[in-house]
């Protein structure tokens, strides 16, 4: 549930999760008496005809930062998408150094070729996954961030001066970009010591292209569906420009489904595939 294996129910995790171990209890339950032979010929007969059906709570989906961290948690990777995807504009545009790659040119098997060395100068972009502060022996404060893009984390220092002027920046969850200078330690892992800080630009903000959008149909049985509220779920993962129309085979009409701006990428599209089937959904 939390890395969206069920999503294709069309109930949101939230509610799964409230209610799982229930269905799981119930079902233990009527192993159990077939096991014991509590059913009698007749009975096993039209249960074994018989469709259990539960009514899952009418709660709200998690928030977006939520079902990611729950993702990662349970397998140690993203599967809906990153929080940083919502700047992937403003970050193309920048073309920022890739933690990954400062990790990797800084370990210890690498130092001979690496790109980048201890002192180096870097910028990157991120998510500001955490943030611990700490009182310096002058009274003034500091800051160690966690820093982490679409494939890496990287510990960012932030010294009291330099704290003093980004701080209302250096929020958790704060999308960031943030240029300093590589610190290298035998036997850790490389640290960057910030020197100034400044927030991405969403999508959202960036300048409207100019090129026509393109839409998404995509064909349901009825309005009913429970699958389309996956459609607000990956939009919300991956806005873009693509509009979304559902096409209700049973009245045979078209619907646009105005709140909806998603990414027309290979990525979303496959993950519509599998919700929906091929065959249901085209881009136009």
């Amino acid at each position: 549930i939390k890395c969206g294996v069920f999503d294709s129910l069309g109930v949101p995790r939230s509610a799964l999760l409230q209610c799982y171990e229930g269905i799981l209890d119930s079902e233990h339950d009527r192993a159990r008496n077939n096991i014991s032979g509590q059913m009698d010929l007749f009975s096993s007969a039209s249960a074994a005809t018989a469709t259990t059906s539960y009514k899952y709570p009418d709660i709200p989906e998690m928030p977006l930062r939520e079902l990611l961290l729950l993702e990662k948690e349970s397998s140690g990777m993203y599967f809906s998408g990153h929080m940083i995807d919502n700047f992937s504009k403003h970050i193309t545009a920048i073309m920022p150094d890739k933690i990954s790659d400062i990790l990797l040119d800084t370990s210890e098997e690498n130092v001979s070729e690496a790109r980048y060395k201890d002192k180096s100068q870097v910028k990157i972009a991120g998510i500001i996954t955490s943030k611990r502060t700490k009182v310096t022996k002058s009274g003034d404060v500091m800051a160690f961030l966690s820093v982490e893009d679409r494939f890496a984390e990287i510990e960012v220092i932030v010294f009291a001066k330099s704290y003093k002027k980004f701080s209302e920046l250096l929020t958790e969850e704060a999308a960031v970009l943030i240029s300093g200078n590589i610190s290298t330690e035998e036997g850790e892992a490389a640290r960057i010591l910030l020197s100034d800080a400044s927030l991405l630009h969403s999508d959202s903000e960036s300048v409207a292209d100019t090129t026509v959008a393109p839409t998404i149909y995509i064909k349901v049985e009825s309005l009913s569906d429970p699958r389309i509220a996956n459609i607000q779920r990956i939009a919300t993962l991956n806005s873009g420009n693509a509009k979304v129309v559902i096409y209700d085979e049973s009245t045979k009409k078209y619907s646009a489904m105005r709140s909806i701006s998603i990414d027309p990428s290979e990525r979303v599209l496959t993950r519509l595939y599998t919700i929906f089937s091929e065959k249901n959904v085209i881009i136009k």
